[in-house]
């Protein structure tokens, strides 16, 4: 009876510290409620590989947490006269729904949605479209 007791308490032991560590418990309440044989090796092999993973995680988290800086949105009046070549951090904005664009190619691609013009035409049917692939 005083080694199950004992057991019970270094159970215990091992539960306050994980939670200590805040990590899940809902394993060690398996192994104390639903099962009748109680291994005390597993979950002591569970603490120690629990203590690394969190001994990794905080290894590996940098010191200082940067915040990059907002992009600098350019807003370009005419899509068709820009020629504009974008620096790192700098975005350009459609001036029709204000989509944001990391090139000044893809502004153009996106400008023909909100026009009517349709330069492309199929070789075969004759058929118009808006892009070159359709």
């Amino acid at each position: 009876m005083m080694q199950i007791e004992q057991q019970y308490l270094n159970l215990n032991d091992v539960r306050m510290t994980l939670k200590n560590q805040l990590i899940d418990t809902a394993r060690i309440t398996y192994y104390l409620h639903v099962t009748e044989s109680i291994n005390l090796r597993t979950l002591q092999n569970q603490l120690i590989f629990t203590r690394r993973r969190i001994s990794y995680y905080f290894h590996n988290q940098s010191t200082e947490t940067t915040v990059p800086p907002p992009p600098v949105v350019i807003c370009p009046t005419e899509v068709d006269n820009v020629n504009i070549t974008l620096e790192k951090n700098q975005q350009c904005a459609c001036k029709d729904c204000g989509k944001l664009f990391n090139s000044v190619w893809y502004l153009k691609q996106h400008a023909v949605k909100h026009s009517n013009d349709r330069p492309f035409r199929c070789k075969f049917c004759y058929k118009i479209t808006t892009a070159n692939n359709k």
